[in-house]
């Protein structure tokens, strides 16, 4: 998807984050339903519920970004999305089971709606390249509601065929022509990380809510909540940061394809991990003192790859940055959850947190010394090089402001120099040049008479004054012996 930079950025409107509380819900059922179906067939359909929830979110965010937020045909329709999001909510526990018709129509008038927008609202000159991925996205939306009729595994088949054409449509529409505002862009993903881990404090809080008040319960309390701020602070530290630059520092066809690779589908195991991370931990949470059973060490296990794993292809995506400390961290930490069977969960939380925190400690240096630094510490803005004013250039080196000149044009501007400056030199006062450069002739005199006065007074020039010395005059009486004018 390329991109056309606009000159004005566009700011998070209030409407888009009262739109984010609708997917709370979502994502708050997404956990429910994984939580009630420890099977294979129940976690997949799960992720594969959560994936149709995220991309019904990121496909309004192409759009706002795009079209802008301001406009009173883009609020109503995100208020109609909003009612379509939660009917589509509420309808996510019975999602693989009887429900699933529910679910699918409610996602297809959130995507078809969007679709139609993003279609119809684009400049005549653009609407060739957004039908280009509307179209098969249309193909998609459609095969997704098909699925809703089918049931068990049939259902999970059609629907990830109805995903994958989505996806494809997006790789098919790279050379498209959509207007991405970096800083917007890049705001929107992060309020969506924020939104999954506060699904996560919500539901470790309700399960110790239900516990024993204890000393377990206190500590894996406390334990999930540091590895939800280890999470916190592995993304918003530095990452968040250079995403957005990476998205800003390019223009032009790549730009699109920046954003559809390190947001729309880079965040999708990011987002499923920290859900998978919710349902592990509350059920640490809930048996703090017991072991923790096959389904919570999977959840845990998933979460940790999942996020991990994102964390690393984000870094390397954006900033050709190697996480080589927090895949190790991830690695000691899922063979802590894989190797201590007999260790209660809020002990394995308290492990997962410290081995995380430890590889972000590790890569701290590496972070700083890396150029074009990637530390909030040593932060440097870059600018879009579409809207960015030039860099000022050294005096020598830039342009003139006067218009070429012809060299004839030349020639006369330096005689007009010449003559100014022949005309200041003759101005000058008789003490400091010994010899003034000749003077124009002297006027001819017609007259007889006054010809005769005019040579009468070069020949003979008028007395000397008082002042003038014995000297003067003798030098002034010989040169009119001579009959040469004194000078």
């Amino acid at each position: 998807m390329s991109t056309t930079a606009d000159s004005d950025e566009l700011r998070v409107s209030p409407l888009e984050l009262f739109f984010d509380l609708v997917f709370v819900f979502s994502i708050t059922q997404v956990a429910a339903l994984l939580a009630g179906d420890p099977s294979l067939e129940g976690l997949v359909g799960g992720l594969l519920v959560l994936l149709l929830i995220w991309w019904s979110w990121s496909q309004y965010t192409w759009v706002l970004n795009s079209l802008g937020n301001e406009a009173t045909v883009m609020k109503l329709t995100l208020l109609a999305a909003m009612a379509a999001v939660l009917f589509m909510g509420l309808a996510v526990p019975d999602a693989l089971g009887e429900g699933g018709m529910w679910f699918a129509a409610g996602y297809a008038a959130v995507l078809l709606l969007g679709l139609t927008v993003f279609a119809v609202g684009a400049p005549r000159d653009q609407r060739a390249d957004r039908n280009r991925y509307a179209i098969p996205a249309f193909i998609g939306v459609l095969t997704v509601l098909v699925g809703g009729l089918v049931e068990g595994e049939l259902r999970l088949v059609v629907w990830g065929v109805g995903m994958a054409i989505q996806i494809g449509a997006a790789f098919f529409a790279g050379s498209g022509d959509f207007r991405i505002k970096p800083a917007h862009f890049a705001e929107r993903h992060a309020l969506f990380v924020i939104i999954a881990l506060g699904e996560t404090i919500v539901a470790v809080g309700l399960a110790a809510a239900g516990s024993e008040r204890d000393i377990e319960t206190t500590l894996a309390l406390a334990g999930a909540f540091l590895v939800v701020a280890v999470l916190w602070w592995a993304y918003f530290d530095w990452l968040t940061m250079a995403m957005e630059r990476a998205l800003a520092a390019v223009a032009g066809p790549a730009r699109g394809s920046t954003a559809r690779d390190i947001f729309t589908l880079g965040h999708i195991p990011l987002i499923a991990g920290v859900v998978l991370y919710a349902v592990g931990a509350e059920e640490a949470v809930a048996h703090a003192s017991e072991h923790l059973d096959s389904a919570g060490r999977t959840s845990l296990v998933l979460a940790v790859g999942f996020v991990v794993g994102a964390y690393a292809f984000l870094a390397y995506r954006s900033a050709r940055f190697i996480t080589w400390e927090r895949l190790a961290g991830g690695a000691v930490a899922i063979a802590a959850i894989l190797g201590l069977q007999t260790m209660n969960g809020g002990a394995i939380l308290w492990i997962v947190a410290v081995t995380i925190g430890l590889s972000l400690l590790l890569e701290t240096p590496r972070v700083r010394a890396s150029r074009p630094p990637l530390s909030t510490q040593e932060r440097e803005v870059v600018p879009d090089p579409a809207t960015a004013p030039p860099r000022r250039l050294p005096r020598r080196q830039r342009p003139s402001l006067q218009p070429a000149r012809s060299r004839g044009a030349t020639q006369r501007r330096i005689r007009q120099r010449r003559h100014h400056l022949r005309r200041w030199y003759r101005q000058l006062p008789g003490p400091i040049l010994r010899e003034r450069p000749p003077t124009r002739p002297p006027r001819r005199v017609h007259s007889l008479r006054l010809r005769r006065a005019y040579r009468s007074r070069r020949a003979y020039p008028p007395r000397p004054g008082p002042r003038e010395t014995c000297a003067n005059q003798a030098s002034r009486s010989s040169s009119s012996a001579d009959g040469r004018p004194p000078r």
